[in-house]
């Protein structure tokens, strides 16, 4: 089970999805486990020698993780789950929901400082940092190696939300003629989604979705490796060699 249902889960007042698993919580301690804790760092090593692809290739599968959790754990757990209540009629419910969905885990780890050794509540980086995968500094002293892995915030957000109106939008789960009727735009704004979104199933649509997260997944992880190894790159040569260090200057002969 994906981190940020928990997220969702607490914002909906639902039990925490990982409770109810038998192997969810088994699952995540192995991954965590061969990834920190293999002899010689082997896994962690691998990763970083096949990189940018192997960034690449791990992000579009996240990506494709992460469209499904917008679609089927976002917006249809508020539409289906919660039916019966107002908040299943809602699009900025489901919207917002299905933002979580897609960076929930993220929103507690910035919030809290999880990838750091110190856990602290912090100021959330949405509010400090740029929307796109910008140049980041290297990570800090006692920063988790899982750092380097992760997009900034505000633009897995953006992501999330994006694909989540997406999905409601073209496999028509909501109108404005149906849910907001005495709206005098209603009808005006359905005729203009119909005339840029073609309509789609519900399968159709969470395709889509799932491809258009894992793209924009993996080029932002793409991105985001260019800038790190950029960085990286630029502190070395900054820093003077050992060998420019041991070289003794000429002393300068004495005038007679």
């Amino acid at each position: 089970m994906h981190p940020c249902f928990n997220f969702v889960a607490l914002f909906l007042g639902l039990p925490q999805p990982w409770l109810e698993s038998n192997t969810a919580l088994l699952v995540n301690t192995i991954a965590y486990f061969i990834v920190n804790q293999s002899p010689g760092d082997i896994v962690y090593n691998f990763l970083e020698s096949v990189a940018p692809i192997g960034d690449l290739i791990m992000f579009t599968l996240d990506g494709l993780q992460k469209g499904y959790n917008i679609t089927n754990g976002g917006v249809d757990l508020v539409r289906l789950k919660m039916k019966g209540q107002a908040v299943s009629n809602s699009l900025p419910g489901m919207a917002i929901i299905a933002m979580l969905s897609g960076s929930g885990g993220g929103v507690i780890a910035d919030f809290f400082n999880l990838t750091s050794n110190t856990w602290q509540f912090r100021t959330p980086t949405i509010l400090t940092q740029n929307s796109s995968p910008s140049p980041s500094p290297l990570p800090p002293v006692g920063a988790s190696r899982f750092t380097k892995f992760q997009l900034p915030l505000n633009y897995d957000m953006k992501i999330s939300l994006f694909a989540g109106l997406t999905y409601i939008l073209s496999a028509r789960l909501w109108t404005f003629s149906e849910h907001a009727p005495n709206f005098a735009l209603s009808g005006i704004i359905d005729a203009f989604i119909d005339q840029i979104l073609p309509r789609l199933t519900e399968k159709e649509a969470r395709l889509v979705v799932g491809t258009m997260v894992a793209t924009l997944n993996g080029y932002g992880s793409y991105i985001q490796h260019c800038n790190f190894m950029r960085i990286k790159n630029s502190s070395k040569s900054n820093q003077p060699s050992e060998k420019n260090q041991n070289v003794k200057k000429p002393e300068s002969k004495k005038s007679k």
